[in-house]
């Protein structure tokens, strides 16, 4: 390595009898942005892995430097930075009987905040600071499709929340939570019929182009997965997993080695439209023609109207209600007590989703199935239904079945923890 051309170089080349090497000159420098560069992407995770630590629960200098693998002066050094930007906070914890109280570091509350805005039977709208709590929360029901007027009335609601009680915070990021086909990465809405026009609506550009920062977007059972991966009773195991939503209409998310996979398009896990052959599973299931897709096999309206066609056909059935009357308790209470009808239905939709997923499990090789606790009312009594049919002769490959450890709430915990991953990714930039 040559030398850099300073006076005191120049004349150790001479008195060497060397001549200055342009090549080598702009070789130097080109390792020198190299290494600045490695310095700063370096810097940017360092500062990534303190925040996103620091956004779970407040710490000391010394415990922040043990959880990252981090030397005490390093962790200082970039600590003191971002105290300086304003980003964190210094706090003396709490009193003790014994020794010194230690300094605790917190993320400023004031400093930033995510917006979150889940679309299903309502719309709600939540404000997050970059520790995790609430700061704002909105909510409206949905009665009949979304209006594009609704969406303009909604984004201008929130942006005058945001420019007149937040002002002093920075809006980091939005992350959008929205049931059907949506294209994850460009925003565009393929299928959902709970807007009112979704042919070519695009919430991404959208929020967007109201709030001016970056816009994420996801169906809302892949947010509903991340919940359970980050917070569920089954974190720890799912690396290859298949987690199903069953009820009222059908949807799936996958995690595959690890990693949510989403697809080319963000558009993977549209399992609902699997086409099924149902005429052998049961003929009550196939009443009023042919149902060629899964959700019109196996959602909770079909099993509720099979149940009241078979009444309606005089059927043995201990509910003692009009067919019309009849809720999904009752079936799901008639089930549990062993109700010829209810079983005969139920199973069967038990028996057509264990064919899809062991189908499933023939091309992808996952070792757990995750069913969404409170979207079916069936209870174990069904999982098990479920778990006798797909793994029937599996020759001994045994996938598990569990409910998800969340319902309807774990969109919320997912669209709320992605979001502020996003946001801490963003900051730690710089």
């Amino acid at each position: 390595m040559y030398e850099s051309d300073g006076a005191a170089a120049k004349f150790r080349r001479r008195a060497r009898g060397e001549k200055r090497d342009p090549g080598a000159r702009r070789e130097n420098e080109v390792n020198m942005k190299l290494l600045g560069g490695k310095q700063s992407l370096l810097r940017s995770m360092n500062r990534e892995l303190i925040l996103t630590v620091l956004s779970k629960q407040s710490m000391s200098n010394s415990d922040l430097a043990k959880t990252i693998k981090l030397s005490n002066t390093g962790v200082v050094t970039i600590i003191d930075e971002m105290v300086q930007e304003g980003l964190l906070l210094k706090t003396d914890a709490e009193i003790t009987s014994v020794g010194r109280r230690p300094i605790l570091l917190n993320i400023n509350p004031e400093y930033g905040m995510v917006m979150v805005v889940m679309f299903s039977a309502f719309v709600e709208v939540n404000l997050y600071s970059l520790n995790r709590e609430v700061v704002y929360s909105y909510k409206e029901a949905i009665d009949g499709p979304y209006s594009d007027a609704r969406l303009d009335r909604l984004l201008k609601k929130m942006s005058d929340i945001v420019r007149e009680k937040f002002s002093e915070r920075r809006l980091v990021c939005i992350c959008i939570s929205a049931p059907g086909k949506v294209n994850t990465h460009t925003g565009e809405i393929i299928y959902a019929p709970f807007f009112e026009t979704y042919h070519g609506q695009n919430l991404k550009s959208v929020f967007h182009d109201e709030f001016g920062v970056p816009v994420f977007i996801k169906n809302d059972i892949r947010f509903a997965l991340l919940a359970e991966k980050s917070d569920g009773e089954c974190k720890d195991i799912i690396n290859d997993t298949v987690y199903i939503q069953l009820g009222d209409g059908i949807g799936g998310a996958m995690f595959l080695d690890g990693k949510l996979y989403e697809g080319k398009n963000g558009l993977n896990g549209e399992i609902g439209l699997f086409l099924v052959d149902c005429l052998h599973q049961s003929n009550l299931l196939d009443k009023g023609g042919q149902r060629k897709y899964f959700y019109q096999v196996c959602s909770l309206y079909r099993i509720m109207e099979a149940v009241k066609d078979g009444i309606r056909e005089g059927m043995p059935c201990s509910i003692g209600k009009l067919p019309e009357e009849i809720t999904a308790q009752d079936v799901a209470q008639a089930y549990e007590e062993g109700d010829s009808l209810c079983c005969e239905v139920v199973d069967g939709t038990a028996r057509v989703a264990a064919n899809v997923l062991k189908s499933l499990f023939e091309m992808l090789d996952f070792d757990l199935i995750l069913v969404s606790k409170d979207r079916l009312p069936f209870g174990e009594k069904y999982l098990r239904a479920i778990s006798s049919y797909v793994n029937a002769d599996n020759n001994n490959v045994h996938i598990e079945v569990r409910f998800s450890t969340f319902g309807r709430e774990g969109v919320e915990i997912g669209a709320k923890n992605f979001a502020i991953e996003q946001a801490i990714r963003i900051i730690a930039k710089g």
